[in-house]
């Protein structure tokens, strides 16, 4: 019974640690929101200021498995070169020990008060900002109430004479402990875990310094199985993020272990007591493996690129969302924009066959705008249900509005597609039927196809970049290609009435004035979305 009794402590001491740290890790996140992208996006264009803006981040959020989960969909998204995620990388090491220097506090007597604090404010009526500083409370209790499970569940195992030889073989053996620590974190997703179980079992004199350094440094390692199932999918520079942070982690082992004893011993001279001196050694590792490798990060850069090569073929590009930056929706939505960016684009080069089809009767192109078009229905669903999945979450009010500007747009930028993929069947139908347009026809087809494709690129860029000023000039054009229309219209019919032109020619001509026009209001509908949003 008494076994049974061990487990479920430490079991349950565990899970409300790892329940904490998610609320505390949510709560900081959201609070933090779009600063914490602008920092990263911002403050990483040397490697040194990488360091320490990966420090700082993952200090506030307090998870390096957050930190680099984002960097891979930062990486991904094209919001941040791998060069600049190198140094975070580095300094999220160095910030996800803040958690062990916390935990070692020995405040778990005040649990209770800190979890009724943190409910307390959330609940309470307010800003946001307030509700959300209020969860990192709530998760902050859990995590010391964690805590005091895992110490009761931890000090009757110095009295078990199998446990304790298991530990002395973790001394003795170190790669051992560096393998058990790896395996235990890869397995529940968090170093902070189980460094802090360590730090636990360490106040209740379970385990002692020369047994638990090798199991944290293996928590180093085991911590970078998040990232790695987080790149799956993903770029080749993402992947190599990931990479790079095994790699970190790996190498800094391998310099430590030769001078184990030297690092155990220096680190039992930072502190007097054992659950101090732990989480000094964690912090250790990973100060002197940055001051090691970032003089190298060019290299490790290097070989990770020699290990994840460049496939030598083209493929249409894959999509930038992804669900694990549901977490900062500021970052989702970067990633959303990108998204309809590259919409915009697979529309753009519609328009370019489009026009090669129906003015130098390149037919053989409509399969490509076929393709393309499908491609582009595809990109719309997949868009449609990320956004409509992560409006369910909580967003500031700002991020809300821009959520609601993207669903409206993805819908305009499809229909635009369909009405190109129209232009091209109508391009196909006159080539098979060998119809000619007269030269004054051709000339206004070509005068509204430019006017139209500048209105829509503009209108895109406009959105884009949420440019509203020029948005407002764009809607000025609308009216114009509206006059153009009917002014064709009746040059038209004038034509048909003198027989310059067939019917069945004309037919095809009105068709794509239609869809010039509604192409055009439908690039009236993104400025309008960029001005006003919805």
């Amino acid at each position: 019974m008494e076994l049974a009794q061990i487990a479920f402590n430490i079991a349950g001491g565990l899970a409300l640690f790892l329940y904490g740290m998610v609320l505390m890790s949510g709560g900081l996140q959201r609070a933090a929101g779009e600063r914490t992208k602008r920092i990263l996006e911002r403050m990483t264009d040397r490697p040194i200021k990488g360091v320490l803006t990966g420090a700082l981040i993952t200090g506030i959020i307090q998870s390096s498995s957050v930190t680099t989960v984002l960097l891979v969909g930062m990486v991904n998204a094209g919001l941040m070169s791998l060069r600049q995620a190198v140094g975070v990388v580095f300094g999220a090491n160095i910030g996800t020990t803040v958690t062990a220097q916390i935990v070692a506090l020995r405040i778990g007597l005040y649990a209770l008060l800190i979890v009724a604090l943190g409910l307390l404010i959330s609940f309470a009526p307010g800003e946001p900002f307030r509700k959300y500083l209020g969860q990192a409370l709530l998760g902050l209790g859990f995590i010391f109430l964690g805590m005091t499970f895992m110490g009761s569940g931890a000090k009757p195992l110095q009295s078990l004479s199998s446990f304790m030889g298991l530990v002395r073989l973790f001394g003795d053996e170190p790669l051992w402990g560096i393998a058990s620590g790896a395996i235990f974190t890869a397995a529940i997703q968090s170093s902070s875990a189980t460094v802090a179980l360590v730090i636990a079992m360490a106040m209740e004199g379970a385990i002692d310094l020369r047994a638990a350094v090798p199991f944290v440094l293996g928590a180093n390692i085991g911590t970078c199985a998040t990232a790695l199932i987080a790149s799956i999918g993903t770029s080749k520079d993402a992947k190599r993020v990931a990479a790079i942070h095994l790699m970190f982690n790996l190498i800094g082992t391998a310099i430590v272990l030769p001078f184990l004893g030297h690092f155990i011993g220096l680190a039992a001279l930072t502190a007097r007591d054992l659950p101090r001196q732990i989480a000094n050694a964690h912090t250790l590792f990973n100060v002197l493996t940055t001051a090691c490798l970032l003089p190298f990060a060019d290299r490790l850069i290097s070989i990770s690129r020699i290990a994840i090569p460049e496939e030598d073929y083209g493929v249409e590009r894959v999509g930038y969302l992804d669900r694990k930056m549901f977490k900062v929706p500021s970052i989702a939505l970067e990633q959303a924009s990108r998204e309809v960016g590259r919409m915009a684009r697979i529309t753009f080069e519609m328009f370019s066959h489009s026009r090669e089809i129906l003015f130098n009767g390149k037919g053989d192109l409509f399969k490509i705008v076929e393709k393309k078009e499908a491609l582009l229905d595809e990109a719309h669903h997949a868009l449609d249900r990320y956004l409509t999945e992560l409006s369910e979450g909580a967003m500031s009010k700002e991020e809300s509005a821009k959520l609601s500007g993207l669903l409206h747009t993805i819908t305009d930028i499809e229909r635009i597609g369909d009405h190109i993929n129209n232009i091209s069947e109508i391009g196909v139908a006159k080539i098979r039927e060998g119809l000619a347009f007269s030269p004054l026809a051709m000339e206004e087809l070509a005068h509204m196809f430019d006017e139209v494709e500048r209105m829509y690129v503009e209108a895109m860029d406009a959105f884009l970049n949420g440019d509203k000023a020029r948005a407002m000039e764009i809607t000025r054009i609308g009216p114009r290609i509206d006059a153009m229309k009917e002014e064709y219209m009746e040059n038209h019919l004038d034509r048909l009435r003198r027989n310059i032109c067939s019917p069945k020619a004309g037919v095809l001509f009105v068709d794509i004035l239609r869809n010039l026009e509604r192409i055009a209001d439908h690039s009236d509908n993104i400025a309008h979305a960029t001005i006003f949003g919805f």
